[in-house]
C-alpha cells in the first residue's frame, strides 16, 4: 500500500514538473518585411501592439521578436 502511494505521489510530482517546464518556454515571432514588389525593407520597425516589444529588420528585411 505504501509503495503504491509513493509511486502515485512521484508520478504527480513529475507531471507537475513537466507542466511547469512547458509553461516557461521562450516564445518568439520571426518574419520578413517586404514592399509591394517583394523587395526586402531594411530598417523597418516591427512592434507588438500595446507593448514595448519591438525590433528592426536587418538588411534582408528579416526580424525576430522574443
Amino acid at each position: 500500500m505504501k509503495a503504491k502511494r509513493f509511486f502515485i505521489i512521484n508520478v504527480l510530482c513529475l507531471i507537475t514538473a513537466f507542466y511547469a517546464v512547458a509553461q516557461t518556454g521562450v516564445n518568439s515571432i520571426a518574419g520578413r518585411v517586404t514592399d509591394e514588389t517583394g523587395s526586402p525593407l531594411p530598417g523597418a520597425s516591427v512592434r507588438i501592439a500595446g507593448t514595448a516589444t519591438g525590433a528592426l529588420t536587418d538588411s534582408n528585411g528579416r526580424f525576430l521578436l522574443s
